[in-house]
């Protein structure tokens, strides 16, 4: 039987992932989180019954992989395999699991986890370090589901805090333009929604009982976290630190008041204080400026136009809105990488750490000035890219 859910005896790290057995962890600790179930195959039609029954009636769920060579205390993986959201028939369901076992390596290292959605206001990613030994904790987050906020569609608001002092340095993002939430009735286009936050717009469907919303700016200039909020974040992220014994890279959701944990893992590449800028300077025709992500300095021709099966014969900083599933097929090929939107905590930015590779976010204007096949050089130690470069830095 390859069913297996967290009051199971096979329920093992070994077995299921780290993903899955921290959440069950943090269950076993009294956090407050989701239940949820392991899928492992090969799944006979009657163990898909079995896991959809077990979260009915009307669930609404996310199917997502806790591969065993995943969140390890080295490499995270983050974001390389699949995770699908909103699923609300079975027939999707089997779609969704049969999606994320195909992006496992080998199918005996895939493991598939299923909890329900969590109805999320607000979401975000905290570091409870953000160097190994020091007394500062690091929280991004937006509006909507965390989707945004790990893809590095928006660009969050950020806080810095001292976890013992409590002194909060805050940098508000006006960019939060949208979120993601879940439509559990059916909504008109145009209609004006009210949230734990303030209010919000519908403005398309995405199916899969999602839709986007558009965020006005007076709730935009505000923070998306309270100083409540922020506290009772920074109360949780210090006990789940304790519990599991080392600092952690923590994702959360707020439905409605009430924060729940969705994911703890150990934090793989950190955010030393003295690469740390909550402020971006100015950018202007011959240098652009961004928040430093991974920091080192490359010079590199701009590549932003390419598919997975594109055969890249020299290296290159990619140059995107956000980052594309496609870079993973040419990573042999990527010595930099340089968003418009994003945080330090999306995937892009704890890959790019994580395998050394310079990388800028939030740079505003980079996809409209930077051109294809133009030579630049991307100094993501001092937070900038500079045009009409064809030097190599100097060693």
């Amino acid at each position: 039987m390859t069913l297996i859910t967290t009051n199971d005896k096979r329920f093992k790290e070994d077995v299921v992932g780290k993903k899955a057995y921290n959440i069950h962890l943090l269950q076993k600790h009294g956090f407050p989180t989701l239940r949820g179930l392991v899928l492992k195959p090969p799944i006979s039609d009657g163990e898909y019954l079995q896991a959809w029954n077990y979260f009915s009636p009307n669930p609404v769920l996310a199917v997502r992989s806790s591969m065993l060579n995943e969140d390890g205390s080295i490499t995270s993986m983050a974001g390389k395999f699949e995770t699908v959201l909103g699923v609300q028939t079975l027939d999707d369901f089997k779609r969704a699991v049969e999606k994320v076992v195909a992006s496992a390596d080998t199918p005996s290292e895939s493991s598939v986890f299923i909890q329900p959605m969590c109805d999320s206001h607000i979401s975000g990613v905290l570091f409870t370090r953000t160097s190994p030994n020091n007394n500062f904790a690091y929280i991004e987050s937006t509006y909507g589901l965390g989707e945004t906020i790990v893809g590095g569609k928006i660009a969050p608001d950020r806080f810095l805090i001292n976890i013992k002092t409590n002194e909060i340095e805050k940098k508000i993002s006006p960019l939060k333009f949208f979120g993601i939430f879940l439509e559990k009735t059916t909504l008109e286009l145009g209609e004006i929604i009210n949230y734990s936050f303030g209010t919000a717009r519908k403005v398309s469907s995405m199916g899969k009982g999602r839709y986007f919303s558009s965020i006005p700016y007076q709730e935009r200039k505000k923070a998306s976290l309270t100083e409540t909020q922020l506290q009772q974040l920074v109360k949780l992220a210090t006990e789940i630190e304790r519990s599991f014994g080392c600092p952690q890279d923590i994702e959360f959701a707020i439905e409605n008041d009430s924060i729940l944990i969705l994911q703890t893992r150990p934090i793989t590449s950190y955010l030393h204080l003295e690469t740390l800028s909550m402020n971006v300077s100015k950018s202007n025709e011959t240098r652009l400026s961004g928040m430093i992500a991974s920091p080192g300095e490359v010079v590199g021709i701009v590549i932003s136009d390419f598919e997975k099966e594109d055969e890249i014969l020299e290296p290159f900083i990619y140059v995107g809105f956000e980052t594309r599933p496609e870079l993973l097929y040419h990573l042999d090929k990527v010595i930099g990488i340089v968003t418009e939107s994003g945080g330090l905590l999306s995937h892009a930015s704890i890959v790019s750490r994580e395998l050394n590779i310079p990388c800028l976010v939030s740079v505003a204007g980079a996809l409209s000035t930077l051109k294809q096949g133009e030579r630049i050089r991307l100094n993501a130690t001092e937070g900038y890219i500079e045009r009409g470069v064809i030097h190599q830095p100097k060693n």
